[in-house]
């Protein structure tokens, strides 16, 4: 199955959480690319969503607000909640999903292509982001998840 994994967050909160901007030299300057790239942990390379068409906002979230795309390392992590669940504690998108979870204000989505959101869940400290992330991936019977913090909750638009 092909799953996507979208985040959206404050653009200040990004190198809190250790999620850094990939920038290209060219004639001793650093340059974004275009759309801009991150990566976190050295592993997990991220996009800059810049189509305003795939999430809607409410008009309540502040304009700092950034989409990113997970662009690699989605099918290990599969692959692990449904083969290794023993190691999708050390997977580094867990890691960099926990390390949002610890913010006030988020959106993550994990769904199939084509798929859009069965269900939307506003997260607490009282479980670990690693049982949705496992509900969404699981083979048996995967789920089209949000996870939001409870402050500010985006809406989600299917491509």
């Amino acid at each position: 199955m092909d799953y996507n994994i979208y985040v959206i967050l404050s653009e200040k909160d990004l190198k809190q959480i250790g999620i850094f901007e990939i920038k290209a030299s060219w004639g001793g300057e650093s340059i974004s690319y275009s759309p801009r790239r991150f990566m976190f942990d050295d592993t997990v390379q991220v996009l800059l969503v810049e189509s305003k068409t795939t999430f809607e906002k409410q008009e309540s979230i502040n304009e700092d607000r950034v989409t990113l795309r997970i662009i690699n390392g989605v099918r290990d992590l599969e692959w692990e909640v449904n083969e290794q669940i023993e190691q999708v504690k050390n997977n580094s998108i867990v890691k960099m999903l926990q390390r949002i979870c610890q913010f006030d204000s988020f959106s993550i989505y994990i769904f199939e292509d084509d798929e859009r959101i069965q269900q939307r869940i506003e997260y607490t400290t009282k479980k670990d982001i690693l049982v949705y992330i496992q509900a969404a991936l699981t083979w048996k019977s995967p789920q089209s998840i949000e996870i939001f913090s409870n402050r500010k909750k985006l809406k989600f638009q299917p491509f």
